[in-house]
């Protein structure tokens, strides 16, 4: 779909002027048992804000395994995610999928983008990204950084704001990450590996100016594990650990700190404060996927939490910033964390995180967090409407951190209408303007 000229509600401010994308899951044959929403084909949705004026346009990731699908006009992968309890036809699928294509599940590039060296890269942490076209999103094919990189590539690398320097690792089911720091035009400048004691889903990580920070969490992906229960599967008894890393150290100098079982899909930042690394998180005391299609459990709720790592007394300390702040444990369930973009790694006071509405996998409001203050401003969608992860975009490089935007988009169930959302960043009382989409987001 493209359109122009949407109609728009409010005023966009006319310093808003660039492409607005986001990535999410998208299937476009109609899908199979066991479906979870994690394995959808990606699909972008663009909006071009220029003037005061937007525009419209989306485009789905044509993958290698997706051309597969569209050449057949059918569905030839099958689910590996939402077969818990179901091991035979978990098996079934992997093996299906093997014999497909060579992989044990589909390729989608449908979590989230990169813009780095002049790329806008789909991404998904099981395989390379996929280049697209800029502003019109089309599918230009996969991308391994002209052949500096092999394998899996997360779906979270880092930008350094101050070098421009792109920071990522991956993972997969042999137990070894592979760690990689290039250079502000995409060249390679440090690679290393090290290993784990087993295969582990390491959804994100952090960076500060002079460290790397992983997440060695309970969550088996090994093979052996997969065939013989059909699922990945979180241990609440297993080890947890915390890997520190310097940015340009060899992979057998990380220094590892456990920490209590629990599971983070989500970084929201990390800074340095003397001889402690502070790592800023949505965390889970336990975790199932399947968990994720309806949150009826409240120990399964993420909130926001903050370890301080102290690299001399090598110690570790956890911090729910929800409970020690008074507020409510069972409304205040975190996900999607960000920081302005030009604060990565270094102490920001703000931190915009969407809240997931408890028994629904769904964000309800954008939380504002304050870090200085401790304190939290919030903005509610209202009834049947869901939204997005907040994107913070500054005023200009001088203003004061919260002086900018909030966008997101937001879908009414009720009016099946979708929207971006606009909101001043230092009062979310009040959207700004609300560009109205042809298309469901």
């Amino acid at each position: 779909v493209t359109a122009t000229g949407l109609h728009v509600e409010g005023v966009i401010p006319k310093e808003l002027s660039g492409l607005f994308v986001r990535n999410g899951p998208n299937p476009m044959f109609t899908p199979g048992e066991g479906y979870h929403w994690f394995e959808g084909d990606g699909m972008l949705h663009g909006v071009v804000l220029d003037n005061g004026a937007a525009s419209y346009c989306n485009r789905v990731v044509k993958t290698e395994h997706l051309a597969l699908e569209l050449k057949a006009q059918r569905r030839i992968f099958r689910s590996t995610l939402g077969l818990e309890k179901k091991r035979i036809s978990a098996v079934m699928s992997a093996f299906n999928n093997i014999r497909q294509s060579g992989d044990y599940a589909k390729k989608t590039a449908n979590t989230a983008l990169l813009h780095h060296h002049r790329k806008l890269l789909a991404l998904l942490e099981i395989s390379l990204p996929v280049e697209m076209s800029v502003p019109d999103l089309d599918t230009i094919g996969p991308y391994n950084f002209g052949g500096q990189w092999t394998g899996s590539f997360t779906a979270h690398p880092k930008v350094d704001p101050e070098t421009g320097e792109l920071l990522a690792f991956g993972y997969g089911m042999d137990p070894t990450v592979q760690y990689s720091v290039f250079d502000s035009s995409g060249s390679l400048k440090h690679h290393t590996t090290f290993p784990l004691p087993s295969s582990v889903m390491m959804h994100d990580f952090a960076i500060t100016p002079n460290y790397s920070i992983f997440l060695d969490l309970p969550y088996s992906i090994t093979l052996s594990h997969v065939l013989k229960t059909g699922s990945m599967s979180y241990d609440p008894h297993g080890r947890a650990r915390i890997g520190v890393l310097g940015r340009y150290e060899a992979g057998d100098k990380i220094r590892w700190f456990d920490i209590e079982p629990c599971y983070i899909f989500h970084v929201g930042n990390a800074y340095e404060e003397g001889d402690e690394i502070v790592l800023q998180v949505c965390r889970y005391p336990s975790m199932r996927l399947n968990y994720l299609r309806s949150l009826n459990d409240p120990d399964v709720a993420a909130h926001l939490y903050e370890y301080r790592i102290n690299l001399k007394s090598n110690s570790v300390s956890l911090t729910n910033l929800v409970s020690t702040w008074g507020l409510d444990t069972s409304i205040y369930w975190s996900e999607f964390p960000r920081v302005p973009d030009g604060l990565l790694g270094r102490p920001a006071r703000y931190m915009y995180v969407g809240r997931i509405i408890p028994r629904l996998t769904k964000v309800a409001a954008i939380d504002k967090y304050d870090l200085e203050k401790k304190k939290v401003s919030s903005i509610v969608f209202g009834p049947g409407r869901y939204g997005g992860e907040p994107v913070f975009v500054p005023r200009d490089t001088n203003s004061s951190e919260d002086d900018g935007w909030l966008l997101t988009y937001v879908h009414d169930e009720i009016l099946n209408q979708s929207e971006l959302l606009i909101l001043d960043a230092k009062d979310l009382s009040q959207p700004q303007a609300r560009v109205l989409l042809p298309q469901r987001v």
